[in-house]
């Protein structure tokens, strides 16, 4: 049986083809999307959702380009499955798949054991998560209170983390 440390070792080596079968499934749901056959999209969205959500678990002996690209594809696919939920008529989808992806990214801003490249990552992206959230949230007439919630936390970890990476003189 293989122990954990093996399993992310083994995980972040075949990170590429994780990488590229992420790509080919966004890629696939994109064209199913842009098609208007939201229901086909779907399951290529939430494993390519899934995936993401692995490699981010891993990454946490990742370099900052690896923290970059893992985040954005955690985002993206949020995003992207949101935007198809929407299609599909499903806004409490909707709105579960942004939530869980926002408390993924202020976990992770607010870990201190989460490597450093993560975080930064994690508050780059934070932006664009939000926005999109946000948009899809008053797209479809729902409550913001969550969201106002959601949006404090990342501010204020998001502050957290940067006000710890600049040097006081």
């Amino acid at each position: 049986m293989a122990t954990a440390h093996e399993l992310e070792n083994y995980a972040l080596k075949s990170s590429p083809d994780f990488d590229a079968r992420w790509k080919e499934l966004t890629g696939k749901a994109n064209d199913a999307f842009n098609e208007k056959h939201y229901g086909d999209a779907l399951p290529s969205y939430a494993l390519a959702c899934t995936i993401s959500h692995s490699l981010f678990h891993i990454s946490s002996m990742c370099n900052g380009s690896q923290a970059d690209r893992v985040v954005a594809m955690v985002a993206i696919s949020a995003m992207n499955a949101a935007r198809n939920f929407q299609a599909l008529k499903q806004p409490d989808k909707m709105e579960q798949e942004l939530e869980a992806a926002a408390a993924k990214l202020i976990s992770a801003l607010r870990d201190k054991h989460t490597p450093s490249c993560l975080r930064k990552a994690c508050a780059v992206q934070m932006p664009y998560l939000l926005t999109e959230y946000k948009t899809l949230l008053t797209e479809t007439n729902r409550d913001l209170s969550r969201f106002t919630e959601r949006f404090e936390e990342a501010r204020i970890a998001a502050l957290s983390f940067w006000t710890s990476q600049t040097p006081l003189n």
